[in-house]
Order: C-alpha cells, then sequence, then structure tokens
C-alpha cells in the first residue's frame, strides 16, 4: 500500500467510527445535533442569518441515494447544511487587481492540503463581511477545468490580514471544521461527487452539492480523538514520504552512476587477452560498406579513427535514416501518441515503412532523443527517424550511451517554434571503442544493477 492509500484508509476508518475507541460517556452527537439546530434557529429569529430557502431534512431518498454505510450508535447522520454554512467567493474585474489590496485566494493557494500564499493576487473592491475568511474555515475549490482539482480543500490557519476568496471558490464554516476538513478529504466523498446524479457535466461543486451532502457525525469528544490520531498518523507518513522521496533521487542518481561507469568501461572486469581495438575498426569499417552497398547508408570514406583512440563518436556506428516511401496497403502510422497508448490508430496506405520492432527516435518535439521501438510493422511518424546501429555494436549498448546524454540531449535541442534533435551534437557523443563481447557483458550487469534499484523503487511505491 502506497502513503496516498495509507492515507485513505486512515481518513475511510476515521469517518466509519473505526479509528479511535468509542467512550459511552460521551454525548451521543444526535444531542449534539439538536443542539446546533437550535442555535441556527435563534440566529434566524435575531436576524443574523437567512434560513435556507431550499433546507430540507434527511429524508429516505437522500438515505438511499448515499448508499449509508453503518456507524456507532453514538454517532449520527447530518447533512453539511445542518452543521454549517457555506458560500461561493468574489466576483471582481480585472482593474480591481492591485498591489496593495485584500488578498483573494484561488485554486493555485491550495497545494497538498494545505494553504500557499506564494501566489497571491490582491484586490480593491467592495467586500461584503460574509465573505472574509476566519481561522478554521474550509477553502474549497468549487469549479476548475481539471475535475480532479475540483474539491480540493484547505483549512484557513490563523491569518493576518483580511482575506477574502474568488467565485470558483466556497468556503464551509462550522464548529465542526477539523473534522469536515478530513471528511470532505475522503474517497467517500469523492465518490458522491464523482456518482451520477450528484455531479453534473461541468467540472463544479456546487452549493446545494455541499449543503446536501451526508456526513456521518461523531460526538464532539470523539471528534478531537480522531483528529489528534489522524494528524499524528499523517505526521509520520510525511516523514515516510520525505525519506521516499530521498531514497527515490539517491536511486535515480544511482543509475546515472551505474551508467556512467558502465559506459566508461569501469562496471566490468577487462580481459588482456581481448583483441586490440584495431580489430573492432576494421569491423566497423566493413559493416558500414555493406550498409552502404545495401543503399541504408551513404557511402562514406574510410574512417579517420585508429586504435589509439578511446571512443569514436556516436555518429560513426548509429545513422538516423528515413526509408524510401513505399505503397504496402493498409497499415497504422506510427507517430508519438500511438506509440505511448495515448490514441487509436490511424492507418495509411503509403508512407515510410518500419518493420516490427525497428527502433525510431525521436528527432521534433520536447522529447528529442527517446528511443522508440516499433509495436508493430506501419508508416513512420513524420516526427521520427529509423535508427541504423552498426552491427559490430550492440544495439542496446548503443542505447544505453544515448541514455546516459539523455538530458544533455534535451539541454541542447535547436530551433525555436519546433525544438528539433540538436543531430550534431547526437553524432559527436563519445561511444566507447569496445569489443561486442564487452559491450553485452556491460549491457547484462546494466539491467542487473537496474533490477534491483527498481525493485526497491517499487517497494517504496
Amino acid at each position: 500500500m502506497n502513503t496516498k492509500q495509507l492515507r485513505q484508509k486512515i481518513l475511510d476508518l476515521a469517518i466509519r467510527g473505526k479509528l479511535v475507541p468509542q467512550d459511552p460517556n460521551d454525548e451521543p452527537a444526535s444531542v449534539l445535533l439538536e443542539r446546533v439546530r437550535a442555535e441556527k434557529e435563534r440566529l434566524i429569529k435575531e436576524g443574523k442569518i437567512r434560513r435556507d430557502k431550499n433546507e430540507s431534512k434527511i429524508t429516505t431518498s437522500d438515505k438511499s441515494h448515499y448508499e449509508l454505510f453503518e456507524i456507532p450508535a453514538s454517532w449520527t447522520w447530518a447533512k453539511l447544511d445542518d452543521i454549517g454554512t457555506t458560500s461561493i467567493g468574489l466576483t471582481y474585474k480585472p482593474t480591481d487587481i492591485c498591489a496593495d489590496g485584500v488578498p483573494v485566494l484561488r485554486s493555485s493557494n491550495i497545494k497538498e492540503g494545505k494553504l500557499d500564499l506564494d501566489d497571491l493576487v490582491r484586490v480593491k473592491t467592495s467586500i461584503n463581511e460574509n465573505l472574509l475568511l476566519e481561522e478554521n474555515d474550509i477553502l474549497i475549490c468549487a469549479r476548475n477545468g481539471s475535475r480532479r482539482l475540483v474539491g480540493k480543500t484547505a483549512l484557513i490557519p490563523a491569518i493576518k490580514e483580511r482575506m477574502t476568496f474568488g467565485a470558483f471558490m466556497a468556503f464551509y464554516r462550522s464548529a465542526f471544521s477539523r473534522y469536515v476538513h478530513y471528511f470532505l478529504n475522503s474517497d467517500y466523498f469523492r465518490q458522491i461527487f464523482e456518482s451520477e446524479g450528484i455531479s453534473t457535466q461541468i467540472n463544479q461543486l456546487t452549493q446545494s452539492m455541499i449543503k446536501d451532502t451526508l456526513i456521518p457525525l461523531p460526538p464532539i469528544e470523539e471528534q478531537r480523538r480522531i483528529f489528534a490520531a489522524i494528524e499524528s498518523a499523517f505526521t509520520i507518513i510525511d516523514e515516510i514520504e520525505t525519506y521516499k522521496s530521498d531514497l527515490l533521487s539517491v536511486i535515480a542518481t544511482a543509475k546515472s552512476k551505474v551508467l556512467s561507469l558502465a559506459i566508461s568501461g569501469k562496471l566490468v572486469a577487462q580481459d588482456e587477452n581481448d583483441e586490440p581495438a584495431s580489430v573492432l575498426l576494421e569491423q566497423i569499417q566493413a559493416e558500414r560498406d555493406k550498409l552502404s552497398k545495401a543503399g541504408k547508408i551513404k557511402a562514406v570514406k574510410n574512417t579517420a579513427y585508429n586504435s589509439h583512440y578511446e571512443n569514436l563518436p556516436l555518429g560513426e556506428v548509429c545513422f538516423l535514416v528515413n526509408t524510401p516511401e513505399q505503397t504496402a496497403g493498409k497499415l497504422p502510422y506510427l507517430d508519438v501518441r500511438y506509440l505511448r497508448g495515448k490514441t487509436k490508430a490511424e492507418y495509411k496506405n503509403s508512407g515510410r515503412l518500419i518493420e516490427k520492432n525497428a527502433p525510431l527516435i525521436l528527432v521534433d518535439g520536447e522529447n528529442s532523443g527517446e528511443v522508440f521501438m516499433a509495436s508493430e510493422k506501419g508508416y513512420q511518424g513524420s516526427t521520427f527517424r529509423e535508427m541504423l546501429v552498426n552491427p559490430a555494436y550492440d544495439f542496446e549498448f548503443v542505447l544505453l550511451v544515448i541514455k546516459l546524454h539523455q538530458k544533455e540531449l534535451r539541454e541542447n535541442k535547436t530551433g525555436s517554434a519546433i525544438p528539433h534533435l540538436n543531430k550534431k551534437l547526437f553524432a559527436e557523443l563519445p561511444l566507447p571503442l569496445m569489443l561486442i563481447k564487452n559491450q553485452k557483458q556491460i549491457v547484462n550487469s546494466v539491467k542487473l544493477y537496474f533490477a534491483i534499484l527498481d525493485e526497491i523503487s517499487s517497494n517504496l511505491n
């Protein structure tokens, strides 16, 4: 179970009355609820608050719709409208924005369930007192272009200045805000929001949705025990996540170090009886001549490199080519989105024919330099080039070299409107002059180390 699931498990136990033991001496929540309702009636009679025209008590249809679960005898079900108040936020004009006005909190001010004041908008305009936030109010993202962000919340801490919130936000105020805040962050509430008949076609959490939501309400003393237990558990989980983040960073660094040692020939022992590098150079030239005669690459002069060099430029053995246009019948178009599994195949009747498992390197776009394997026979996408590797070199070893320099390739793309692979830099990447048997040994060693590191990473997640 990962830490996100662990948090949800704790919240689920909390709202079902299973996180802390019940105390028979606690005042039942039903008595608490009647007292809250009586106080609300008093405020209505005194004209301090208005009665909600749509106010209603829990009905049989409410209970059947929400799939209520069993709660302890001392608990009760209540509508959020019974135990608190809510409102949507302030509408303001761009001309109201100024440097020294009242802060207007927006969705971006909620990060990881907490209030973040790094990105504040301030306005000078008339603001009703009921739109000014108080300590322990719950700030809610009520509307957003991303459905995932709708419903995220933050509990307002002690604040040093008057603050309000934007029109796409809502707030909820209650004497039980700390407990309600955890309820709103539970998967149970998320399911209510997403359920048919509650959710809407647009990404919003309406006022009626908030007011009508049923919440399992514990006695006030048990609420205090619950959020104390939650906060204690979450503090431990925070520490675990910090350690996990540190360990994942160490693992990423370890992988990079393994690659670096591997490519420099320091990961596996070298054999003094190996053939000299000059033999490998002859093999490279012979294989390149074959590729040239087959028309797969352009004819080139004999290499000027000799056995005194420790490295070759990658471009001496790795070639980026465009296969000729062919009409080979209805086949999938192998573009990035399809190879990533994000879209269905688009079929064409002609194009640059690519065989299944052929390596394709991305030469256009932000991820230029990334290598894909053709999942099936098809036509090459326009942002790709087929990658041919001289048979004197192990293909997987060449991929390790490219991966080692992936960051460098991404940071040195060419072009302005559309970034392109820096082909000159790519061709000049240092490729160790190494016999193929040693290349294969290195590839196998890297796979072994990576498997161990991946297992550690998997266990952390």
